[in-house]
């Protein structure tokens, strides 16, 4: 099986990000980040992280040093997330090297085990959380709600 954004994104959430304990939501691209953001997922306590999924080491290469990845103080931009990775499958990690990863960033990768053919994903190096960031707000919550309503929705 061909590894995609979809099932990086499912072995992310289902195994990093329990529906239970997170609100997990794909494709956020307006209504609450000033940039599109792959998956987000939402704690109880109200932090976000950000999930930035990539298939290609050409993709990953081109994305690190987009703006959106430095920390604080860019355009002016409220800084709503706490820790971002990077989640990609491990056969493209292989062909990186480590000084690939940008400074802060996370890296979840996703594998399948030989006796079992579900994709897993495990972090493999923390994100450095950001001291800027804040919790989201009851308002902003809600907005992710609907936003994430929306996505189900529109994928059906």
């Amino acid at each position: 099986m061909r590894w995609t954004a979809d099932n990086v994104s499912y072995a992310v959430a289902k195994d990093l990000y329990p529906w239970r304990r997170y609100v997990v939501v794909p494709n956020v691209s307006w209504g609450l980040l000033p940039h599109e953001a792959d998956l987000v997922a939402l704690s109880e306590a109200g932090w976000l992280t950000e999930i930035e999924v990539k298939v290609s080491k050409g993709d990953f290469l081109a994305d690190r040093d987009k703006w959106k990845h430095q920390r604080a103080k860019v355009n002016g931009a409220p800084e709503l997330i706490s820790d971002f990775y990077y989640a990609m499958p491990l056969s493209v990690w292989e062909r990186c090297k480590p000084e690939d990863l940008p400074e802060g960033a996370g890296l979840i990768l996703c594998s399948r085990e030989d006796w079992d053919h579900e994709p897993r994903a495990r972090v493999t190096q923390k994100a450095t959380s950001n001291p800027l960031a804040r919790k989201l707000t009851d308002a902003e919550r809600e907005q992710l709600l609907r936003l994430g309503y929306l996505r189900f929705w529109g994928r059906q």
